[in-house]
């Protein structure tokens, strides 16, 4: 049984981002929908500017994009195919996603 999505402060997501970079060195991607997101932080534009976007839909577009972002980095689009596991796009090119893997 799937539970209602709960309401994330803004601030209290920030903290946790905070929190991985600290822990890691590297800045978390943000990997959500477009429906939870609005749902769940009020379709905040607070880490558009900062993070990745992976933005999870399952069709043959990647479709609207939420809270400020562009556009999406990764377009996470299948569940299975060709590859084990999800399927997903890199917007832009090999060198492109060479250099973010970099950092």
């Amino acid at each position: 049984m799937r539970t209602a999505p709960t309401r994330i402060a803004p601030a209290a997501a920030a903290l946790a981002l905070t929190e991985v970079r600290r822990a890691t060195g590297r800045r978390p991607v943000i990997y959500t929908d477009q429906g939870w997101w609005t749902t769940c932080t009020g379709d905040s534009r607070a880490f558009s500017g900062d993070h990745a976007l992976l933005l999870a839909r399952y069709a043959d577009s990647a479709g609207p994009v939420p809270g400020g972002w562009s556009t999406w980095t990764f377009w996470q689009f299948r569940t299975g195919g060709r590859l084990p596991g999800d399927q997903n796009l890199f917007n832009g090119s090999a060198a492109r996603l060479r250099q973010f893997a970099r950092g």
